[in-house]
């Protein structure tokens, strides 16, 4: 889920995300194993260090989860939303 405020990844527990918070976001791609489908990630860097914020490998819901998260973070960054 993403809103203008966060970004909350339903695993168990929920992991909760400011988007204010979030910076220095990539993607990476691993594959495990030949006939293992790609598993794609979003990683952010917190206190220096990597932490893992979303992943799928269902690539057309991870490219969907990208797109709301970089609508979010513009928005939060200049207060317009892409305006």
């Amino acid at each position: 889920m993403v809103s203008e405020e966060r970004f909350v990844w339903l695993t168990a527990p929920p992991r909760v995300f400011g988007i204010r918070a979030l910076h220095d976001i990539s993607i990476r791609s691993t594959r495990r194993g030949l006939f293992k489908p790609r598993r794609w990630e979003l990683v952010t860097l917190q206190n220096g260090a990597e932490v893992l914020i979303f992943a799928s490998r269902d690539e057309r819901v991870f490219n969907q989860v990208v797109r709301a998260l970089r609508r979010a973070v513009e928005h939060a960054r200049t207060g317009r939303g892409g305006e």
